[in-house]
């Protein structure tokens, strides 16, 4: 689904009928999401594919994905250029299909009604870093392991003996002894 998806995001339909339904549908409901939404299709349908030691992961993937596409549509939609006060223009065919399409101009009405632009972008940012701790992802624990790679490089390079060429030591020369040639 996700490689159809992709190919009717992409390619122009031509004369084929479900192909240009498919493609106007998707650009008309995603806007441009509609070029990021297989991608967000095919991980989810990696998740399905990988064995995980809890059972869980590729429902929570689903989900977290889902709230960073939707989260992500409804900031494209609040970037559309309309006019204060005039919401429904962000319903427009060429802002549908230039911005966050019906779900994210969806989302971007709602907001502007009921919180304003600024709160409503700040609450969808909130959504795409809820939708990342549902996919899974700790920030703490990417510390950790930075922490901890870096622990073993430096252990490497301690235990690393060095190279015969490190250990040849060099005359120095004195300060106030002339030097040939000049």
């Amino acid at each position: 689904a996700a490689v159809v998806l992709m190919v009717a995001a992409v390619l122009p339909a031509g004369d084929a009928i479900v192909a240009s339904f498919l493609s106007e549908a998707l650009r008309l409901t995603f806007g441009v999401g509609a070029y990021v939404m297989p991608l967000f299709l095919a991980a989810i349908g990696v998740t399905f594919l990988v064995r995980f030691e809890r059972e869980r992961v590729p429902m929570r993937a689903a989900i977290g994905l889902a709230l960073i596409l939707v989260a992500l549509l409804g900031l494209i939609a609040l970037a559309s250029p309309i006019q204060p006060g005039a919401y429904d223009q962000l319903f427009l065919r060429q802002l549908l299909l230039s911005h966050g399409g019906y779900i994210g101009a969806g989302i971007a009405w709602a907001g502007y009604l009921l919180f304003g632009p600024v709160i409503t972008g700040v609450i969808l940012v909130g959504l795409i870093v809820v939708g990342v701790i549902v996919i899974g992802f700790s920030i703490s624990k990417l510390i950790e392991t930075v922490r901890r790679k870096r622990a073993e490089r430096e252990a490497a390079l301690d235990s690393a003996e060095a190279p015969p060429f490190a250990r040849i030591r060099l005359p120095r020369r004195r300060a106030s002894a002339p030097v040939a040639g000049w």
